[in-house]
């Protein structure tokens, strides 16, 4: 179900395509020298949104933007 809303720009700044929060945790592993990727599409099927090759660890920020029901067709969640 879609509902009429308005994006939050506290979260997602306007003409941002990266969240707030993301920012941040790139932000974070930048503070600790931790070398990352980002919008890494060739380890699954999907995209990762920060990759930490050192470790093998992926982290995927569900930001309210982009995995809301607003941008995203019924079938998709």
């Amino acid at each position: 179900m879609r509902i009429n809303a308005e994006t939050c720009t506290i979260l997602l700044p306007i003409k941002s395509l990266i969240s707030t929060y993301e920012l941040r945790i790139r932000e974070l592993l930048d503070k600790h020298n931790i070398e990352y990727e980002c919008g890494v599409r060739d380890i699954i099927s999907k995209e990762l949104d920060i990759y930490v090759p050192s470790k093998n660890v992926a982290i995927e920020f569900n930001g309210v933007y982009w995995h809301s029901s607003n941008n995203k067709e019924n079938a998709y969640h």
